[in-house]
């Protein structure tokens, strides 16, 4: 994973905000390299963290997956379908991606800017927002805070020995490496 950035997708809707998503729903874009990981392997790991059987209660909390072209569509259908074979009637939509809207600053890297000491050191690296938004080291921080994925290269992030030491407290959730 390179990066992730928060969003709305999946709607016509011109611009849409959080105040006025009209038919978007709250999205996540992830950059990655098929190097080192594939789409196949996304594809497991979203449905492993989905619950994709329940209905959503409303479009903007919808489970979806808004392909770019036809292989991805072909893959997500496939494994929807055997999805649908292990756990019952699936929910999740598979659509075109269309246009993706970056949410507002304030909801990019959630775990992240909700934890003050961390937040400031990063800021300090990337103070720029759309570097900080876009920065590897903090998507994977974003992520580690989280509870999500393996063991952090903690040295690399840059971050003061007090904020490594926090982060090598985090647990990650059964299932995200360690």
């Amino acid at each position: 994973m390179i990066r992730t950035e928060v969003g709305y997708a999946g709607g016509r809707a011109a611009k849409p905000t959080y105040d006025d998503l009209l038919d978007h729903s709250e999205s996540i874009r992830i950059s990655y390299d098929p190097e080192k990981i594939s789409y196949a392997d996304l594809l497991a790991l979203f449905w492993e963290g989905n619950h994709a059987t329940r209905p959503a209660y409303a479009r903007q909390y919808r489970s979806a997956i808004l392909w770019k072209n036809e292989s991805q569509r072909d893959l997500a259908l496939k494994t929807r379908e055997q999805e649908q074979q292990k756990r019952g009637k699936i929910q999740t939509a598979i659509e075109p991606l269309g246009t993706f809207t970056l949410a507002e600053d304030y909801h990019q890297k959630y775990y992240l800017r909700n934890t003050r000491a961390l937040y400031r050191e990063f800021k300090a690296i990337y103070p720029q927002e759309q570097e900080f938004v876009l920065s590897t080291a903090v998507a994977r921080a974003n992520g580690y805070l989280g509870g999500y994925g393996p063991q952090l290269d903690l040295p690399r992030l840059g971050l003061s020995e007090k904020a490594q030491q926090f982060l090598r407290q985090i647990k990650p959730r059964p299932g995200c490496g360690g």
